[in-house]
């Protein structure tokens, strides 16, 4: 499983939306994220790729397409 799909199999099942709704430019607010669930998706999304993403980096992680090229240069597996 490539990243973007394993990203997506998390978002889908944490969001609980269908994977196939996800897209690249797919917003946090887009899938009715609030503050909260944000949280614990960057955890979940820490867990899975082995990383720690950085309050400032978080925050500039306004799609998934953001998540999955900070993913790429940041991951340890």
């Amino acid at each position: 499983m490539d990243t973007i799909e394993k990203l997506y199999s998390l978002i889908s099942e944490e969001m609980n939306v269908s994977p196939e709704e996800l897209e690249r430019d797919t917003t946090w607010e887009e899938l009715g994220a609030d503050s909260v669930d944000l949280v614990e998706m960057l955890m979940a999304i820490e867990n899975a790729f082995d990383l720690t993403i950085s309050d400032s980096d978080a925050q500039k992680l306004r799609c998934l397409g953001d998540v999955e090229e900070y993913i790429e240069e940041n991951a340890k597996n």
